[in-house]
């Protein structure tokens, strides 16, 4: 009977004929938006019997499943490994200094399936953290109010706590999620999804230049996705440990063109498989039918109540209330299971070919032409910090720090960038174009990029003027003797001072910082207490260093000291340019 049903869908698939061949994206995140993954690769539908893909190139084979069944459950057991396919992820979306912890290259396994009406995907990766992360937002009492839980961080011994911004800084973002992104294309003008062309990376919009240069957490509240060019679309399909998981569900949504600050990811028509669980009065809208209670990561529609009570210190709530999604919203079914003892995430997708909404890409038509370039696989941050010496740093400044005008970037920081974010500039900056980067350039750039880290215990404060760039180099632990102060930005062979002082409010009774627009230095002011000047002179490349031993002595640990340089600079009447400052702490 089994293999009677087996003909009968085989004969039902060889009339509808294979799926069309498509090009595609893929992502993985853990805990947050930074993820990795591959901005290209190929869908290859094949007919019995079906051979591996080509994992140098991208490409997954998608096999026909005859009279077999995929259980939607997180279990490959249903599946034909022999024909998964193995890239390795790389570093896509991370956004210099950004909020949460780095994202880290990892193995992602991909798999494919098809039958007469549904395409199917499986997606698995060992997660960064080693956890789920299915408390995304969840609200937590505590201090007399309600608010929601901040991020974990790294996990010590996790892959995740070789990011270079993990170490000695506070990560402010909320406790996040884990996700996959699948990426299709539904119009592509702009040739984006072409056997070799970027995919993904002209989408995501940094919007980097626009930041505010004097803060950590650059890239929040500025990055968005949008299509270059009106009429452009891509079908997402998002599926979120938190928030869409408990529904059995992706959240199925469209990106479509934007401009500047504009988001052009939309959800599809109907409703999301989750719905906000919104402070009201300082309380949860909703809360579990047991209780406050309740500890448990999913709140199902069919056990909220509305909240009432006083809850104790340490309750939690979710942040969302899991429901069935409905409409083109609801099209793309998913299970998933997470592995404790490997922290493997194995993430199963099932949409059909066609939807018949507009706003999803159908598996129907003609095929895409097969890739023919090789995908990047490794990378190397020696070459890239050669290659970044070369091409980068006349603009970027040394390290990646940026070029900072007086109330914004002249050319922005690019510390811990992806080699995508390096190919989308190049590609629409008019400051970049005409540059000849490879896309393995782009990535031995990025992997040198992603090393660099301006925080720990060292914060900067402030503005500059005048074009001044403070940096610091190497940890300032006790014993140490390889802790520098730089300057940068200044002419060759000019005097240059590093204040250094025990306040960054006050000096001699007067406040800081000190504006000296009056003095004849508009823009300037000086933001430390001058108990220590160390003077020297700019070198023939207008840069000037100091490099300060600090004791061995225990007693020192938890002390602050802040610095800022000064020196010759400017067309103002006061002659001098003054650098941001920076808290110096002591581990």
């Amino acid at each position: 009977m089994v293999t009677a049903l087996g003909l009968l869908a085989a004969a039902i698939s060889a009339a509808q004929g294979l799926p069309a061949d498509t090009t595609f994206s893929l992502a993985v995140t853990e805990n947050s938006n930074n993820h990795v993954g591959a901005r290209r690769l190929f869908l290859d539908f094949q007919d019995a019997p079906a051979t591996a893909g080509d994992a140098s190139r991208g490409i997954v084979v998608s096999a026909p499943l005859g009279d077999a069944l995929i259980t939607l459950d997180g279990d490959v057991s249903d599946w034909d490994p022999s024909l998964f396919t193995d890239i390795t992820g790389l570093v896509q979306s991370n956004y210099p200094l950004s909020e949460y912890v780095d994202a880290v290259r990892t193995m992602v396994t991909i798999g494919s399936a098809w039958d007469a009406d549904h395409v199917y995907l499986v997606v698995r990766w060992q997660d960064a953290g080693l956890d789920a992360s299915t408390r995304y937002q969840k609200w937590i009492y505590g201090g007399g109010e309600w608010g929601p839980q901040e991020t974990v961080g790294a996990t010590p011994g996790a892959p995740n706590e070789a990011a270079p911004n993990t170490v000695g800084h506070p990560l402010p973002g909320g406790e996040n999620e884990d996700r996959v992104y699948l990426m299709f294309p539904i119009v592509d003008v702009q040739q984006n999804f072409l056997p070799d062309g970027p995919g993904c990376a002209l989408y995501c919009h940094a919007n980097l230049k626009e930041d505010n240069p004097f803060q950590d957490h650059t890239g929040k509240g500025v990055a968005v996705m949008g299509t270059n060019l009106p009429g452009d679309r891509a079908d997402i399909w998002q599926w979120q440990s938190s928030r869409t998981d408990p529904s059995g569900h992706a959240d199925d949504m469209v990106l479509g063109y934007a401009t500047d600050f504009d988001n052009g990811l939309l959800p599809d028509a109907g409703e999301a498989p989750f719905t906000a669980n919104e402070l009201v009065a300082g309380a949860p809208t909703w809360m579990h039918l047991s209780g406050l209670g309740f500890i448990g990561d999913v709140l199902a529609e069919a056990l909220a109540i509305p909240y009432t009570g006083t809850p104790l210190a340490g309750a939690e709530m979710p942040h969302d209330v899991s429901r069935p999604p409905a409409g083109s919203r609801a099209d793309v079914e998913t299970g998933a299971s997470f592995d404790v003892a490997t922290g493997i995430w194995t993430v199963e997708f099932r949409r059909l070919r066609d939807t018949g909404f507009d706003d999803d890409h159908p598996f129907t038509g003609a095929d895409a032409a097969p890739p023919t370039a090789t995908l990047v696989s490794a990378v190397d941050p020696v070459a890239g910090e050669t290659l970044h010496n070369q091409s980068c740093v006349l603009c970027h400044g040394p390290f990646g720090l940026g070029n900072p005008g007086e109330t914004g970037w002249i050319f922005s920081r690019i510390q811990r960038s992806s080699g995508s974010l390096i190919l989308q500039a190049v590609e629409e900056d008019p400051q970049m174009q005409g540059l000849d980067v490879s896309e393995q350039e782009a990535e031995d750039i990025a992997a040198y990029l992603q090393t660099l880290a301006t925080w720990g215990p060292v914060q900067g404060f402030g503005e500059s003027c005048n074009g001044l760039l403070v940096y610091w180099e190497n940890e300032p632990l006790l014993g140490s003797s390889d802790f520098k102060l730089y300057l940068y930005g200044v002419a060759p062979q000019v005097p240059a001072v590093l204040i250094a002082g025990i306040s960054d409010d006050s000096w001699a009774g007067i406040p800081l910082p000190l504006d000296l627009g009056p003095f004849g230095g508009p823009g300037c002011s000086i933001l430390v207490s001058p108990e220590v000047l160390l003077a020297t002179t700019s070198d023939d490349f207008g840069e000037a260093r100091f490099t300060i031993p600090v004791p061995a002595d225990p007693a020192l640990s938890g002390t602050r000291t802040y610095v800022q340089w000064a020196a010759v600079a400017g067309p103002d009447p006061l002659g001098l340019g003054f650098s941001a400052g920076l808290e110096i702490t002591i581990p």
